[in-house]
């Protein structure tokens, strides 16, 4: 690099001629000697450091940062170590806060890629940080320097003085404002503790001890939280360790058991009251903190650890003057710990006689267990002894209270006791002993890991050591281009997973953690079977027999003499079924088929087979323009539309069904037992997976398979020059997802579909087992391998031929989508979680503050009864009945959660029955499945059994789930099922279900089912004629998890998305694929669910989101508060508008789930689905159709101040809210248009005719009389077309026929109005109704002529523009009130242009 840093330095204010150092040596700003491009860029970025202008400087400290966590090493990018750290001290001393807050994360960072521990740096830079955290400019520097002091002084400090000194200045940081800051120099001095060498003795713990436990009461719940860490940590470095608290449950029986008469009363303490809460207790103390007493003196003074002789005699001068300081033990008489008190005295007697462990008496291990039980009770209740304060998900002080060994022996029991433990509020619990999110793991832990953590603190300062020996070689294995997280993993394996997780969460990790996820390559019956081609099967040509509309005959793999398959081939007019199982044997378990997904109807639409040919090679038959021809000798079927091939099967020869066998020696590895991350999977029936390949002549995009955070068209992940994993199909509860991978989420339907200008086609396999799918671009034609582990191949194409037929053959096959009650199109305001009573009343009463509408308040976990689900926790919500029936009085409902893990407690109405009934799924040895998620210790109840779903849904009344009023409606959450402690956060695969089918074959469809049985108890609940009337109540159940047939159930959503650009932008294909595949009615989290949205993300998603078939704004715990008020007037209005805007669309969003309900239509659909002979279309998936009527841009990128719209040609399109009419020419460039903060670009399609409701309402309760305005968007001929649907919105009487369903029709100048023709079976729709039509807007007239309307011979007023929420400029649109015509009734008005009246 040129020497021209001196030259730009600009502001002399900012910068002196060199930059000089604390020890007053002059630093060069030569440029480095740099080595590759990535140091040339990190050059460039300390070159742009000097810029006189602030901003540029601020963005090249942001790059800096992003480099040095992308893997840049700083040591090869300067000539020296203290030039870049040279540029962080001046930044620190001078810069504006931004760039000290990235100076400081700079330099941390720094330190810890260095390839050797520097010392001598540390001591230079030291100064600078504790400064800046003490005095920075702004929070965010402030606390970028305190983590940046933990990280370097961890890295660096040679001299234990040094680190107690640093541990020192961190405990300053306690009384500092700023909950951040304050948290994370907690977090930081507790790590370090970890890394002394020596243990402390007794009265330093003690100190420590009561200067922590102040903190538990302080009232920022991240301090709470991190002095809860830190109280751990201590635990655990001083050896508290299992034995200490008595764990072994069979040494405690006998315990137990022989002091019987000397422990009666300690007997009775051990006994949880797991129902009821104690009695409140005595206020605490005065100045004790917490609840009934002052919150606790931020400033706690600072503890040195010197004092009281922690360090070695030789632990230099520093320590040595620190050791001359106060007695500590004042703190400790001086502080009150209310209601821990009890904790913290006896933990201080286990550290005075830690080592005196062998000469205990049996009655004081006996005290210590029950001292230990007695903890575990308060937990359970919720309640601290000495005070009744009721603890939140977040406040995991209790939690982190116990000594180290909480998440390993005890993480069961502490869960059990209601806490919700979260990864970004609790890194410790989470990250630091090797966990995935809310997973204890303890199988994963290396030996000498678990030697660590057994050990006291001796064992820190050995792991420390070794990691400093292992650096270099760590960083090597990295390589020069690698994240610099796969340092520190490598450097954990030194022993060091304590502090180096703690690094990666101080200076920033990814929440997604992909080795907990299995991946094609260590799933073996994905890595045997991918990409292996030339496989040997054959059709016998003597077994053929055709009968009518099914074909059978024998499939025999000739490669393995004596195996032999039954093959079915069956039609159903436009829809061909393969199918192929095992013949039965005495010996082996025939394989699962998946039931309750087929309609009952299916077998009454087989169509016989026409044309039959048959050889000794070949078969062919024929159903309308649908050709199938079978190769026997080499087991190919190749389908074919019109005489054009539509789809091969098995044309690369790579089907495999992997037979029935008996385990011999010399079997290959993964057959008979599988083991990932610790866990084992026995697999009793050895390999059975299927592998079968599709390919799609002349068919370049493939569509579906969901669900994936991913394109809308499936991108190929093998072929060559591809390296992907394939798309992989088994939900799972995936945390934090990424938004570009082919990495399967909450639900999976195996339905493909592959598309080209003429052809679409559908393959649906009917399989619930794990599935990958790998997607292919040969010449000719995308093509696809599909691999099952279990099951049988029971395929399903579907030939379309356009992309509609395709979906109405899916729902013909698996049903159209339930018929939603009306108020769930409104919006639903959700957040984990509304706390009590109070703020629910809050909330609901904000929204008719602010006049938004909504219809939908719901409450998460919280409001439970430590997660039993379906009760109430009495001291936040101790009215809930009323607080329903206030809601409903405005005409608004309520959802509550009810997830599919039962808390195993005896006293808890469900577990007991269930249990009772053995409704649980069961272990691989019968026993109870137990597995851990929010309640604890959890069992999961059986749904595939119709008796187990049975029973469920008869927990719904409201006598059974007390509480509960007709104006509550459920989510059904973690229902993949997620699993805390089992293999990829789920159910073990050798788990038994009903009929002892195992897990494996189930699992897809598990989710479905827990749904389905929720969905009925409502329908149950609905029975009653009292409180619903004679046509019962459309259930509401939302659900994360989904199969095939899940659109007959109910709504879902995509699950735990992130306040980011990228995921509101990647929202968009994932709905699209959702429709494609059969679920329209689903939707993503506005605003995202982790993270805090800027305003203007917020903004977008809510103008986005008002088009999501499910409209719910949700967010995480520990997020800020969202509602759509919070942002600003400017913002509040917008969302309002937006809100607005979804209300009156609400007719025609009705009217298309009608079209959903009878044929399967998608209401959020690509442009391609409409217009399947543009090519280019295909791809585009930034914008979408709402039905066939409206075209939706939205706005996807951080400050977008122009977009460009694809808008398809042949058609006229009319901007909805200026007016424009465009008309798309073949070859026409997208069209470029400014765009501005207040809506979102959104066109009507000429042709069609749009029902809408204009009157703003506080919700859809108060909107059944408003009249409708009708949209007349005319198209090239002056034509349109729509309808108008009707019903109740809440009941079943609709499918008697109680409802009203019309058509519109505008032609030469007439529209008209009569009943909508229904589909075959449908019967008439009659609905007494004296709901009207009260305005028309005409768009696409001819400007500047005067217009006139008639009906029955009398004049309608006509005016040029628009009125309410159209805002239409003056002769973009012709309105005519039309006066109240009947929507019941048959009518026409004429419009005669040129002001001349015609009678009709």
């Amino acid at each position: 690099m040129p020497k021209k840093r001196a030259q730009r330095r600009g502001a002399d204010d900012y910068d002196d001629a060199g930059s000089v150092t604390s020890t007053g040596t002059a630093v060069s700003h030569d440029g480095p000697d740099c080595v590759d491009a990535a140091a040339e860029q990190f050059s460039q970025a300390i070159d742009d450091t000097y810029e006189s202008r602030a901003a540029t400087r601020e963005k090249a400290w942001e790059r800096l940062v992003a480099m040095l966590r992308n893997g840049v090493r700083s040591e090869d990018c300067c000539q020296n170590a203290t030039t870049l750290a040279a540029r962080c001290q001046n930044a620190l001393r001078k810069g504006g806060a931004a760039e000290a807050a990235s100076a400081a994360t700079a330099l941390g960072l720094h330190m810890l890629t260095l390839g050797e521990p520097n010392e001598s740096l540390f001591q230079d830079v030291c100064p600078d940080l504790v400064k800046a955290a003490k005095q920075g400019k702004g929070g965010a520097a402030k606390l970028a320097a305190a983590e940046a002091l933990a990280v370097a002084c961890f890295v660096a400090a040679e001299d234990e003085g040094t680190t107690v000194e640093v541990m020192e200045q961190l405990q300053r940081l306690w009384g500092k404002d700023g909950a951040k800051l304050r948290a994370a120099a907690l977090r930081g001095w507790a790590f370090l503790f970890s890394s002394l060498s020596a243990p402390p003795p007794p009265r330093v713990l003690e100190a420590q001890l009561a200067a922590l436990a102040a903190l538990l009461h302080d009232p920022e719940v991240e301090v709470r939280a991190a002095a809860g860490e830190g109280l751990a940590l201590l635990y655990h470095v001083c050896g508290l360790g299992d034995s200490d608290f008595g764990d072994d449950d069979a040494s405690d029986e006998a315990d137990e058991e022989s002091e019987e008469v000397e422990q009666p009363q300690q007997q009775q303490q051990q006994q949880p009251q797991q129902q009821q809460p104690p009695d409140p207790a005595p206020a605490s103390p005065a100045g004790a903190g917490g609840a009934g007493g002052a919150a606790p003196d931020r400033g706690a003074p600072v503890v040195p650890l010197s004092a009281v002789g922690v360090l070695p005699a030789a632990a230099g001068a520093a320590g040595a003057q620190a050791r001359r300081g106060g007695d500590a033990m004042s703190l400790a008489s001086a502080s009150s710990v209310s209601g821990l008190d009890m904790v913290i005295d006896r933990v201080r007697d286990l550290a005075a006689n830690r080592g005196d462990r062998a000469r205990r008496s049996r009655r004081d291990r006996a005290a210590l267990r029950g001292t230990f039980r007695e903890l575990r009770s308060v937990m359970e209740d919720g309640h601290v002894p000495s005070q009744k304060i009721k603890l939140r998900h977040g406040d995991t002080l209790l939690i982190n209270t116990m000594e180290g060994h909480v998440m390993m022996n005890f993480f069961r029991r502490f869960i059990a006791g209601g806490f919700q433990v979260h990864l970004q509020g609790n890194p410790f619990l989470h990250q630091v002993f090797g966990f995935s999110p809310l997973e204890a793991r303890q199988e994963r832990l290396s030996a000498q890991e678990k030697r660590w953590l057994r050990s006291p603190c001796s064992a820190a300062s050995k792991a420390r050591s070794q990691a400093r020996r292992g650096q270099r070689s760590a960083k090597d294995a990295a390589g020069d281009g690698g994240d610099w997280r796969s340092l520190l993993t490598a450097m954990a394996g030194a022993g060091l997973r304590l502090a180096l997780v703690a690094l990666v969460l101080l200076l920033g990790a990814s929440a997604f953690k992909e080795q907990d996820f299995k991946k094609c390559a260590t799933n073996g019956f994905c890595a045997r079977n991918r990409g292996v081609t030339g496989t040997k099967y054959s059709v016998e040509a003597g077994s053929i027999k055709t009968e009518g509309a099914v074909l059978s005959a024998v499939l025999a793999n000739t490669a393995v003499p004596g195996v032999r398959f039954n093959l079915t081939l069956i039609s159903y007019g436009p829809v061909v079924r393969l199918l192929v199982d095992e013949l039965p044997t005495a010996d082996h378990a025939a394989r699962y088929q998946v039931p309750d997904i087929l309609l009952p109807t299916l077998d009454a639409r087989a169509t016989p087979w026409t044309g039959v040919t048959s050889t000794a090679h070949t078969w062919s038959g024929k159903v309308g323009a649908v050709a199938v021809k079978l190769t026997l000798a080499t087991f190919k079927l190749e389908v074919s539309v019109g005489g054009k091939p539509a789809l091969v099967f098995n044309g690369r020869s790579m089907f495999t069904m992997e037979h029935p066998r008996t385990k011999q020696e010399g079997d290959p590895e993964n057959w008979w037992a599988e083991t990932f991350n610790g866990h084992t999977d026995s697999k009793p029936s050895g390999p059975e997976a299927v592998s079968i390949d599709l390919a799609f002549p002349g068919a370049d995009h493939v569509f579906g398979i969901p669900e994936r955070a991913t394109s809308l068209a499936l991108k190929p992940t093998a072929g060559p020059g591809v390296e992907s994993e394939p798309y992989r199909l088994y939900a799972l509860d995936v945390f934090e997802y990424e938004h570009s991978s082919p990495f399967g989420l909450y639900g999976a339907i195996p339905f493909l579909l592959a598309h080209r200008a003429g052809q679409t086609v559908g393959a649906f396999w009917l399989n619930a087992a794990e599935q990958y799918v790998d997607v292919e671009s040969p010449r000719g034609g995308a093509a696809a391998q599909w691999i099952a582990e279990s099951g049988v191949l029971d395929l399903f194409i579907l030939t379309g031929p356009g992309p509609a037929d395709v979906v109405g053959q899916y729902a013909a096959l698996t049903g159209g989508t339930a018929m939603p009650q009306l108020f769930s199109l409104g919006y639903h305001q959700c957040r984990w979680n509304y706390k009590d009573e109070a703020d629910v009343h809050a909330v609901d009463a904000g929204f008719d503050t602010h006049a938004i509408p909504y219809d939908v308040l719901w409450l998460d976990i919280e409001h439970t009864d430590g997660k039993r689900y379906m009760t109430w926790d009495a001291s936040l919500f101790p009215n809930p009945v009323a607080m329903q029936e206030d809601l409903a009085s405005r005409g608004r409902k309520m959802v509550a959660i009810v997830d599919p893990h039962v808390k195993r407690d005896p006293g808890y109405y469900i577990h007991r029955e269930a249990q009772e009934k053995k409704f649980y799924v069961r272990k691989k040895d019968g026993a109870d499945f137990d597995g851990w998620c929010w309640p604890g210790s959890s069992s999961y109840l059986d749904v595939t059994s119709p008796a187990v779903r049975e029973w469920w849904a008869a927990q719904f009344t409201p006598e059974r789930y007390v509480g509960s009023t007709k104006h509550l409606y459920i989510w059904n959450d973690m229902n993949e099922p997620s699993v805390f402690n089992g293999p990829e956060i789920t159910m073990h695969k050798d788990s038994l279900h009903h009929g002892d089918v195992e897990h494996r074959d189930v699992h897809n469809i598990f989710g479905y089912y827990y749904h389905l049985a929720t969905a009925e108890g409502l329908i149950a609940r609905g029975a009653n004629e009292t409180l619903f009337g004679p046509h019962g109540d459309r259930p509401f159940v939302l659900s994360r998890a989904f199969f095939a047939g899940t659109q007959r159930v109910g709504p879902i959503w995509t699950g735990d998305n992130a306040a980011q650009w990228s995921h509101l932008a990647v929202s968009v294909p994932m709905l699209l694929t959702l429709g494609l595949t059969g679920l329209p009615f689903s939707g993503a989290d506005v605003g995202g669910f982790f993270g805090n949205p800027d305003p203007e993300l917020l903004v977008r998603w809510y103008q986005l989101g008002v088009f999501y078939p499910f409209l719910r704004g949700h967010a995480h715990l520990e997020t800020q508060r969202r509602e759509p008020w919070l942002f600003g007037d400017d913002n509040t209005r917008r969302v309002r508008d937006a809100l607005r805007s979804r209300y009156a669309m609400l007719p025609y969003i009705y009217t298309l789930f009608r079209h959903a309900n009878q044929t399967g239509a998608p209401l959020m659909r690509p442009l391609w689905y409409d217009f399947p002979d543009q090519p280019a279309l295909f791809g585009v998936e930034e914008e979408f159709l709402l039905g066939p009527a409206l075209l939706v841009r939205p706005v996807l990128q951080a400050g977008a101040e122009r977009v460009s719209i694809v808008l398809p040609e042949g058609a006229v399109w009319y901007e909805a809210l200026g007016g424009g009419r465009f008309v798309a020419q073949r070859g026409a460039a997208p069209l470029d248009t400014a765009v501005h903060m207040e809506s979102i670009p959104v066109f009507y399609r000429g042709g069609h005719i749009v029902p809408r409701r204009e009157r703003p309402r506080r919700s859809t309760a108060t909107m059944g009389s408003d009249p409708f305005t009708l949209v007349v968007a005319l198209d090239g001929s002056g034509s349109a077309s729509g309808d108008l649907y009707v019903d109740d919105g809440a009941s079943f009487a609709f499918a008697a026929g109680h409802y009203l369903h019309r058509r519109f029709t505008y032609a030469r100048g007439v529209l008209s109005c009569d009943a909508m023709p229904q589909p075959t079976g449908t019967p008439p729709g009659t609905l007494p109704s004296k709901l009207t039509i009260e305005r028309i807007v005409i768009l696409g007239l001819p400007e500047g002529r005067a217009v006139s309307a008639t009906h029955n011979g009398k004049p309608l007023p006509v005016t040029t523009g628009a009125g309410v929420d159209l805002r239409l400029p003056k002769g973009a649109a012709v309105v005519v009130r039309a006066g109240g015509l009947p929507l019941a009734a048959d009518w026409s008005v004429k419009i005669t242009p040129g002001g001349a009246t015609a009678t009709v």
